[in-house]
């Protein structure tokens, strides 16, 4: 079992990303990967969304600053890749092209939202429930990564047909180098 308890990864977190991800968290070595964690832990559940098929459920984490707001995503849409980023044996450079790798993290989504599934309609704000997952925390701190993480969801846009306003992406870009 590789998870760790989320109040432990959560507090390291806390004191600097700079050290929690190399103690607790797998990233990439392809520049401008996001630290990924693998946590567990168990939580009373606050709130209960199902309004959306990107369905979520908030718990309170205690840390030793005080309870932080964590949502899990229960599906049947789960976004992200953070499954697929924080497996080790998983790397880029062993796919094709960035379509093939986020097939993958597709399909560990959609195995997951499977499993998930059959527990989603008895979980209920009040209930203690026991859970593990991933989660992901970029660390775009200058240009050079945002730049690397903007080529990502460009991409993504591209293949989905979702518009983008470039003329408003580039004045936005050069104000964030100044």
């Amino acid at each position: 079992d590789q998870a760790h308890p989320i109040e432990a990864v959560l507090s390291a977190v806390e004191g600097g990303l700079d050290k929690a991800g190399p103690e607790f968290g797998h990233r990439p070595a392809e520049e401008g990967s996001p630290w990924s964690f693998v946590v567990k832990g168990t939580a009373v559940i606050k709130e209960k969304n199902t309004a959306s098929r990107a369905g979520t459920v908030l718990i309170d984490v205690t840390t030793p600053k005080g309870p932080v707001p964590v949502t899990i995503q229960i599906g049947p849409v789960l976004k992200g890749n953070s499954l697929r980023d924080a497996m080790p044996f998983i790397n880029f450079q062993n796919f094709t092209n960035q379509l093939e790798f986020a097939e993958v993290g597709r399909a560990f989504n959609g195995r997951v939202a499977a499993d998930l599934k059959a527990v989603v309609d008895g979980l209920a704000p009040g209930q203690t429930i026991a859970y593990s997952g991933t989660f992901s925390l970029n660390t775009a701190t200058d240009i050079k990564e945002v730049l690397y993480h903007l080529r990502g969801l460009v991409q993504q846009f591209r293949a989905n047909d979702v518009p983008l306003d470039y003329s408003r992406l580039t004045r936005d870009l050069l104000r964030l180098q100044q």
